[in-house]
């Protein structure tokens, strides 16, 4: 997003008075954007609460006290299985650890999941790890079962975050 459109947001924001928060999020990882923070600062500024849906890979402890200095109000940890579970699973507990000690309680974590054919295991496991995290949310979304899975048709609609789904 230009740094012209994310102007005119915050403006008409600042103007409107209507909106409690804002998350950064979406296509992409928010913590490649090199001006986040001064983004998170700005917006805190006005009232508005700030939010990130993150991955955590890019979690470090310098931008973990960046986010909290510049006003985060909440960050999410996308903590799908892949992240939990695998290759790099080290460094996003590391870097959960080092953010909750840096924020101190001031800014909160919650966990964001995407389940597919999720388990009652897949459930308690995901409700442990928040507990140990000290995650007070915990969003789970699009449930779908595998078997729907093959029968998703993708376009170039997808780009807009749109699906078309058939037979479902």
């Amino acid at each position: 997003m230009s740094s012209e459109v994310i102007e005119k947001i915050y403006c008409d924001l600042n103007e409107l008075k209507t909106v409690d928060s804002v998350v950064f999020a979406g296509m992409g990882e928010p913590l490649l954007h090199k001006a986040i923070c001064d983004l998170v600062r700005k917006f805190s500024r006005i009232g508005i609460k700030t939010e990130i849906i993150t991955n955590g890979t890019l979690l470090t402890r310098k931008t973990s006290e960046k986010l909290v200095e510049a006003g985060l109000n909440r960050l999410w940890i996308s903590a799908d299985k892949s992240h939990i579970q695998g290759s790099n699973s080290d460094g996003l507990i590391r870097n959960i650890c080092n953010f909750n000690n840096i924020s101190g309680g001031i800014c909160k974590l919650g966990l964001t999941y995407v389940l597919i054919n999720p388990t009652s295991d897949d459930l308690i496991r995901n409700q442990e790890f928040a507990k140990l995290h000290k995650a007070d949310e915990i969003n789970i979304s699009q449930i779908i079962p595998s078997e729907f899975i093959e029968k998703l048709e993708y376009s170039d609609t997808m780009v807009a975050g749109k699906r078309n789904v058939d037979d479902l």
